[in-house]
């Protein structure tokens, strides 16, 4: 078993909260246009003049490059300094973000998004996962991880009700649309400038660790167990999470709730929630020192709270009780976000092999996206409510799934911290 333990260097812990800070402004900005659908379902549907399933087309066709992407992008991060993927992928992401305010056709909005897989997952999720890794001891994992997302949350938030409010003077939906994408496009650039010289040419993201990458490595990382017991985990927490995108069209579609109340509740959701739960969820992994424990509970949740949509009574009168399910659900998965990657330092994954394992762990972990938005959109569009239904049970069967995985992981990082003892003991 490899001994992941590092100590962060004095030079780099003294910035690390502005590397993280800069980081985070450019990954909302970046992922927060091929995303619009997450936060703003239906104004991107209407601005963009598409059906439903057309956007299960545009997320399906993003979902797919980035399973395709995530593998190679991997391997990248372990080869090519990170701050120099991050500078191509923030200021390459601005510039197509601008390309939206043509009102491009939906072929065009094709090209689009499989442009912005290359930006956002080819060359920006490994890179950013192994420098907020390198970011913090072993001990401080929990910590990093929920800060990420918490700074992520918090930044969107606050682009996001800011662009509501512009629009909300304007009396525009479409004002509303165009100021998101000058600021998000606006943003990501600046980001990827600063980040590059923030890190500096002297940034070396394996701490001194030098085993080089090669082929071989990829055999290295592919055959630890728990690096695939940790995908199907994320698998499953990260279908909710995607799934949630549904919940405001939900509200909106079932219990009545106004498209301005959903954009509310969608910018909360996205992001505000974001802004607290991460750093509970990451509190809770640092104390136990088990970030897996804590999402085996979260599973527990997600599933009972996709249980409760499935009982609840169809009726106007139960919109408060759903709007409760939705952020609670909300809650849940955001918060298990902070987790995904802390995975790797419980589960020993060595730091050199942190971009190889990301790439792996992602190529499974992020399936949904080639096939979710497409799936629902179809259900929903054929089926009415009752796709809903459809959506909520797929969603409860695979956090079953994901649960077994979870306590086979659980149990296999106990065995080895036994062995370990023994050893030690002996």
């Amino acid at each position: 078993m490899s001994d992941v333990s590092f100590k962060v260097p004095e030079s780099l812990r003294k910035k690390r909260w502005t590397i993280m800070i800069i980081m985070m402004i450019g990954q909302v900005a970046s992922f927060a246009v091929p995303y619009l659908v997450r936060s703003y379902y239906t104004l991107f549907q209407e601005s963009a003049g598409i059906t439903h399933v057309q956007v299960g087309i545009l997320m399906t066709i993003y979902g797919t490059g980035g399973i395709i992407l995530y593998f190679p992008g991997g391997w990248i991060a372990d080869k090519i300094n990170p701050r120099i993927l991050l500078l191509f992928s923030f200021v390459g992401s601005g510039i197509l973000a601008f390309f939206m305010l043509f009102k491009p056709s939906f072929s065009a909005m094709i090209l689009l998004y499989l442009a912005f897989s290359v930006t956002t997952i080819l060359s920006l999720w490994a890179a950013q996962i192994k420098i907020i890794r390198s970011l913090g001891s072993r001990e401080e994992q929990g910590k990093m991880f929920a800060s990420r997302e918490w700074l992520y949350g918090l930044f969107g938030m606050l682009i996001g009700f800011g662009a509501q409010a512009v629009g909300s003077r304007a009396g525009s939906q479409s004002v509303t649309f165009t100021t998101l994408i000058i600021t998000y496009s606006v943003l990501a650039i600046v980001a990827g400038i600063a980040i590059y010289f923030l890190l500096g040419k002297d940034y070396d993201p394996n701490l001194g660790n030098d085993k080089q990458i090669d082929l071989s490595s990829i055999g290295v990382a592919a055959r630890k167990k728990e690096v695939w017991f940790i995908a199907i985990v994320v698998f499953s927490c990260y279908l909710v999470y995607a799934s949630v995108s549904y919940t405001s069209s939900y509200l909106q579609d079932v219990y009545g709730m106004s498209t301005e109340l959903g954009n509310i509740f969608g910018t909360i959701r996205a992001y505000g929630i974001r802004a607290f739960l991460p750093f509970i969820f990451g509190a809770l992994a640092d104390k136990t020192g088990s970030a897996v424990r804590i999402l085996l509970y979260a599973m527990i949740g997600m599933a009972a709270c996709m249980l409760g949509f499935l009982v609840l009574p169809a009726s106007a009168a139960m919109l408060m009780v759903a709007i409760i399910i939705m952020l609670l659900v909300t809650m849940i998965a955001t918060g298990a976000r902070a987790l995904y990657y802390a995975q790797f330092a419980e589960a020993n994954i060595p730091l050199y092999l942190t971009g190889i394992a990301t790439g792996i762990v992602a190529v499974i972990a992020y399936a949904p996206d080639a096939f979710l938005y497409l799936l629902a959109g179809s259900w929903i569009d054929n089926y009415g409510v009752v796709g809903y239904t459809y959506l909520f049970t797929f969603v409860t069967v695979v956090l079953a799934v994901g649960f077994g995985a979870g306590m086979l992981l659980y149990k296999s990082i106990r065995k080895s911290k036994s062995a370990v003892e023994e050893i030690k003991s002996a």
